[in-house]
């Protein structure tokens, strides 16, 4: 019967396998990305704090507030939006790995109805005619609904919008300080 031999399913197991440490390293890349994120943000709010801690007077908690909390919440959008552009370059190496998994399923299982088309007795013929004609026309109607996805993407601006929110916001240049004698 038509079945894969152990050198073409070690050769397979081998290819998935590199495949899968790929997009494994592209994850821990990206999960490392927001671990420095968030430890930066966590840093400045420490330093934020221990200046907070340093305030002796009113006059010392308006220079800090000032000077802190506005940097501050410029700072914590900032990392947000960093954040989230990381979270999207995630979603993009999952979806492209989702892909490439889809593809190579797809050349699989049409060599498999290759194969047992090949080695069928003369009978079968039609019904793995329709068989492979049924899939084929399963693969175009996914290929249809991905290219739908794509316009309606294009349409929306789904993929500018994300592109917008993830681009750092323009800085508002602060007001100069005054020396409080």
């Amino acid at each position: 019967m038509a079945a894969m031999n152990f050198e073409q399913f070690g050769r397979a197991q081998a290819a998935a396998m590199d495949s899968m440490l790929a997009v494994s390293r592209d994850l821990a890349a990206q999960v490392e990305k927001v671990a420095m994120l968030q430890f930066e943000a966590g840093r400045q709010a420490l330093e934020a704090a221990q200046a907070l801690a340093a305030v002796r007077d009113a006059e010392g908690f308006a220079a800090w507030q000032a000077s802190t909390l506005q940097l501050g919440v410029e700072q914590v959008s900032d990392n947000a939006r960093q954040q989230y552009a990381v979270l999207v370059e995630m979603r993009n190496v999952l979806a492209e790995a989702v892909r490439q998994s889809a593809a190579e399923s797809t050349q699989q299982v049409q060599a498999g109805i290759e194969r047992l088309v090949s080695e069928a007795p003369e009978g079968l013929t039609p019904f793995f005619a329709a068989l492979r004609d049924g899939f084929n026309t399963q693969l175009a109607a996914m290929e249809n609904f991905g290219r739908l996805g794509a316009q309606v993407d294009a349409l929306t601006g789904t993929s500018q919008l994300i592109a917008q929110a993830a681009e750092a916001a323009p800085r508002k240049r602060a007001p100069a300080r005054r020396k409080v004698v």
